[in-house]
């Protein structure tokens, strides 16, 4: 028993250096990635510029395509980076203005949603104890797949607060296919997207991050169909002290 106990010990800490040596690798390749995709991106937004004066307008499109993939590939990036650099150590927490992380979301995202004329609609916020920085990759996540799924005919999202007993529920609601409820704890295991002809390509990787980075802020992520057509993505996040009311 003892032999076999010391056993299993070492292959625990085997395994968890392994872990960590993941995690590292993650970080590593993250970093080295961003900075070529943001090149892209910015290439991308100069060279339909320049195009739109020679009156190019299948090439506009072609440029306008490599800026939303360089800029999807960058959010994905960035999330991955935050999981592996937030999964070393636990996120120390602190009071924010929820509003400026939204802000500073949809700032990051504005070229995305320039892009396709969506319309972001922002509700009160109020000041809770978390953490900015991966609220705010959550955030920009969920806000680029309400706009890239979002209806032809309604290319609008919303972003609310509502206060619940055991702390607050960010909402971030689109409007187009609704995700079958079949689907609904599907769409946050890694690699599985639902109904690939429903919701188009990807990695199948953000939201099941997202889940993981809010699980870390001790809330949970969830989407529940909004009546009609559309979703609601939504973050339950723990209440504390100093929070205060949408203002």
């Amino acid at each position: 028993m003892r032999r076999r106990d010391s056993d299993l010990e070492g292959q625990l800490a085997e395994l968890r250096e392994r872990n960590q040596a993941l995690r590292r690798f993650v970080a590593d390749a993250a970093h080295e990635l961003v900075e070529p995709l943001v090149t892209l991106e910015t290439s991308a937004v100069a060279l339909g510029a320049d195009l739109v004066k020679y009156g190019a307008p299948d090439l506009v499109v072609r440029a306008d395509s490599m800026g939303k993939v360089a800029a999807r590939g960058r959010l994905l990036v960035d999330t991955l980076l935050q999981d592996a650099e937030s999964s070393e150590r636990p996120p120390e927490l602190q009071p924010i203005e929820l509003a400026d992380v939204v802000a500073d979301a949809l700032t990051l995202l504005e070229r995305t949603i320039q892009a396709v004329s969506a319309e972001v609609v922002v509700g009160p916020m109020p000041t809770i104890t978390s953490h900015a920085q991966l609220l705010s990759i959550v955030i920009r996540n969920l806000v680029a797949n309400g706009v890239k799924y979002a209806s032809p005919q309604a290319k609008s999202v919303q972003i609310t607060a509502d206060r619940i007993d055991t702390g607050w529920r960010l909402s971030v609601i689109s409007r187009g296919r609704r995700i079958p409820q079949a689907d609904v704890e599907r769409v946050f295991r890694r690699f599985e997207r639902g109904d690939e002809k429903a919701r188009g390509r990807g990695s199948g990787l953000g939201l099941a991050i997202c889940a993981r980075i809010v699980e870390r802020l001790g809330g949970v992520l969830g989407v529940v169909p909004e009546p009609g057509v559309g979703n609601r993505f939504f973050l339950l996040l723990p209440d504390a002290r100093s929070d205060t009311a949408p203002g």
